[in-house]
């Protein structure tokens, strides 16, 4: 993918700084900017938002050391409460919610071997006052690696933990207020690569189905770990996509970033940073079977960790509507289309790789969408060669969207209706059959637009001079809404 072709379309067509087309009609609402420090031109990052599980106008968000922040949402992002790592005994890095209380994963998880992996519990029945009830710190941990926690989920009695490179953590919370250490399983490193880097391996996303947890082990693949006994987690299974480790004279082993799993039945969606996005069937959970590859930067063939414009990380699935909101750094935010799993789709977005911003995490509700924005700045202790990032990220915080549920109000024509032709194209396309006025959009797969307009009736494009590949062609008129998939040679 030739990406300063790319790059010069959206320059082109873009006079500002934050991109969004009208699938869902995704509009900026507001926004709360975390503190830079200057001249040494370090900032604070927002990590992960959790819109109020309880549907009440609040959100939560772990802003590493910041602390947890919480914001009252009926108007915008209003903060309301700070609770300080002082107070919580860590930099918040993670959060998930049950009933009234927060669960926060604390340690830091950009890679500091010297932070301890732990746990708080909030009550946060009023949100205006939140209380904390107890924090439990991994008393055992092997100092030459990372503990922070990349992840908490809960299940009955128990919390999980994705403590980095320790793994899997299960501590037991019947008594909210006096955490209990269960069980912990670390994992064996020399999956997908026989010589894996131990500071690389480290877990970060996790879904859990009955006795079965799926852990992101990073650069480690996708671990399946059976739960059934708490005190004996034990391995069952692994997948990572083949194309992680290649044969000479190939031998791209390089490690893919296993960042975010969402499963919905037999079928397990990864986040895999610079790769994009794989869809697995865990049928058989001990064997698991790749389907589906959203690969937006043609990984390993094109394109580099740090050179990236897309680096997938956190995701919500919105069911009722086949959408996946992932969180894609550099390029911020895209929706994804899954209602065929074996054909994923980008169908809408929110801002530009050519900003120096980047998004971690991600919320939704309803009417509302939720980015944590990390600050990845210069280290001045490294030098410029030296020092490899995914992105520049300059601005940290948190914005506030909002967007239209699944795109209410606008109703799709038949496919038969309307046509796109020929396709494949080479050099121009036409768009027929489309009643009254309407907006056309060239999308390309990592949700950027190339092409847009405004016409009636029939309609001629030249496309001769974009990137040969995979685009998706939306059509919005008053009562219509098309979108199909376009191949150009």
């Amino acid at each position: 993918m030739n990406y300063s072709k790319l790059l010069l379309f959206l320059f082109c067509v873009t006079t500002y700084s934050q991109i969004s087309f009208s699938q869902l009609n995704i509009q900026f609402v507001a926004e709360d900017p975390y503190p830079i420090i200057i001249p040494e031109w370090l900032g604070h990052s927002a990590l992960t938002p959790l819109a109020d599980k309880l549907g009440r106008d609040y959100m939560y968000v772990t802003a590493n050391s910041l602390g947890v922040k919480i914001y009252e949402t009926s108007a915008g992002l209003n903060l309301i409460q700070t609770i300080d790592p002082s107070v919580l005994s860590g930099d918040a890095s993670t959060i998930t919610q049950r009933d009234s209380l927060l669960y926060v994963g604390l340690g830091s998880i950009f890679g500091d071997t010297s932070v301890i992996g732990a746990m708080a519990i909030l009550d946060v029945a009023d949100p205006t006052n939140p209380q904390l009830l107890d924090v439990w710190t991994d008393p055992s941990t092997n100092p030459s690696v990372a503990s922070g926690v990349g992840v908490v989920r809960v299940q009955g009695d128990y919390a999980y933990l994705g403590e980095m490179a320790e793994g899997l953590t299960i501590l037991n919370i019947s008594n909210p207020s006096a955490i209990t250490f269960v069980s912990k399983l670390t994992p064996a490193i020399t999956f997908p690569h026989p010589n894996n880097d131990q500071k690389k391996v480290n877990a970060r996303g996790m879904w859990i189905v009955d006795s079965l947890v799926y852990l992101c082990y990073d650069a480690g693949g996708v671990r399946v770990i059976n739960v059934s006994d708490v005190f004996n987690p034990v391995q069952i299974g692994e997948f990572s996509n083949p194309i992680t480790i290649l044969p000479p004279p190939t031998n791209w082993n390089l490690p893919r970033a296993y960042n975010n799993i969402v499963v919905e039945d037999t079928l397990a969606y990864v986040a895999v940073d610079y790769c994009g996005l794989e869809v697995w069937s865990i049928s058989d959970p001990t064997n698991a079977q790749l389907l589906a590859h959203w690969n937006p930067v043609d990984c390993p063939l094109n394109g580099q960790w740090e050179q990236a414009p897309v680096h997938t990380n956190e995701m919500i699935l919105q069911k009722e509507c086949d959408l996946l909101f992932v969180s894609t750094g550099k390029s911020d935010m895209m929706v994804l289309d899954i209602a065929d799993p074996l054909a994923p789709m980008a169908i809408d977005s929110f801002g530009t790789v050519l900003d120096s911003t980047g998004v971690w995490g991600i919320d939704i509700t309803d009417e509302n969408i939720y980015l944590a924005y990390v600050f990845v700045g210069d280290n001045p202790l490294i030098p410029p060669a030296l020092e490899f990032v995914p992105f520049w990220g300059f601005w940290g915080g948190m914005k506030m969207l909002s967007y239209d549920n699944c795109g209410l109000g606008l109703q799709e024509e038949e496919a038969a209706n309307i046509y796109v032709y020929p396709n494949p194209a080479k050099s121009e396309i036409t768009l027929l059959g489309i009643d009254g006025e309407y907006n056309y959009q060239l999308v390309e797969l990592t949700g950027k637009v190339v092409l847009s307009g405004s016409a009636q009736g029939k309609k001629t494009l030249q496309v001769d001079l974009l990137v040969s590949g995979m685009y998706i062609v939306t059509i919005d008129g008053e009562s219509v809404r098309y979108r199909s998939t376009l191949v150009i040679e």
